[in-house]
């Protein structure tokens, strides 16, 4: 039995696939109907949460590529991996892709390494596909995927801002009412009416030309300096409106975003809320300009 990846002990979800891989070798036979449909997008064949479903891709035979696919009924995490028999006998790439087989993430088949775990995927309900493309040879592969719900349960409140009052030196101190004390001897301090602050009208920014597009967050990516990048899909009405330097505000939240670099329906956001606070959030409104 081929060893398994030590990626894959990082996933607990998928602990199962620890068996993925096995010693079963593919011979060159007659593509049978199930090869034949699933060479196309729009027959792929169904993989079901927290099970494993065994096939295989024989290139020379014209069994080159392979599609399957799994619905997703509501938000969460969802984790994917496709392990290869044998590795060093089939060259080719793995491919996730969300439900407009937009590109997620792509893995090359590299000989010796048998298991490809993709990033963790913060899905939307909808159909994911996993296509599994040889460019020669053959191996039997098995693909898993596992799901978790969110945690709706964690709530982040921002503190309460906290009253820091600093001392007034010259042997003065703070009294537990706040009354400035002078010491033995001194002379009454000398009371000063309050003057208050000339009051400015609220100047509100116009909006009159502005839009609100929507964005799901399809991803997070937690960076070493503070903050996360954002994979968001803007695909809907108006979604090409959002492009570098558009900025926005993550739902729920509250925390801003700006948006770095746009590649199809995906653009790529900056926002300085931490990945840990952005798990149970995922939408994003951006504000654009009417065109």
């Amino acid at each position: 039995m081929i060893a398994i990846s030590a990626r894959l002990a990082l996933v607990a979800a998928l602990a199962p696939l620890a068996a993925l891989a096995g010693c079963a070798t593919t011979d060159g036979n007659t593509l049978s109907d199930a090869d034949r449909i699933d060479g196309q997008r729009n027959g792929a064949l169904a993989v079901f949460i927290n099970r494993k479903v065994t096939d295989s891709i024989h290139v020379p035979d014209g069994d080159a590529v392979d599609w399957k696919f799994v619905d997703i009924t509501q938000n969460g995490i969802m984790r994917v991996a496709v392990a290869f028999d044998e590795p060093d006998r089939v060259d080719g790439e793995v491919v996730l892709r969300d439900n407009f087989a937009t590109v997620i993430e792509r893995q090359a088949i590299t000989g010796g390494r048998s298991l490809y775990a993709f990033e963790a995927v913060n899905a939307v309900r909808g159909r994911y596909y996993v296509e599994i493309r040889g460019d020669g040879g053959a191996s039997v592969y098995t693909v898993g995927v596992a799901f978790e719900e969110p945690n709706f349960g964690v709530s982040f409140i921002p503190d309460k801002p906290v009253d820091r009052r600093a001392d007034q030196g010259g042997g003065r101190r703070i009294t537990s009412n706040s009354t400035v004390v002078g010491p033995v001897g001194d002379p009454e301090p000398e009371e000063k009416p309050e003057e208050k602050p000339e009051e400015k009208p609220e100047v509100k920014p116009d909006t009159s030309n502005q839009l609100g597009v929507s964005g799901s967050i399809r991803r997070v990516t937690a960076l070493e300096d503070g903050g996360a990048i954002l994979t968001v899909f803007v695909g809907g009405p108006n979604g090409e409106l959002v492009v570098a330097g558009t900025g926005g505000t993550i739902n729920g939240l509250g925390a801003s975003v700006v948006v770095r670099s746009r590649s199809g329906n995906f653009a790529r956001a900056f926002t300085k809320a931490e990945a840990e606070q952005l798990e149970p959030y995922k939408a994003v409104t951006f504000s654009v300009k009417k065109p």
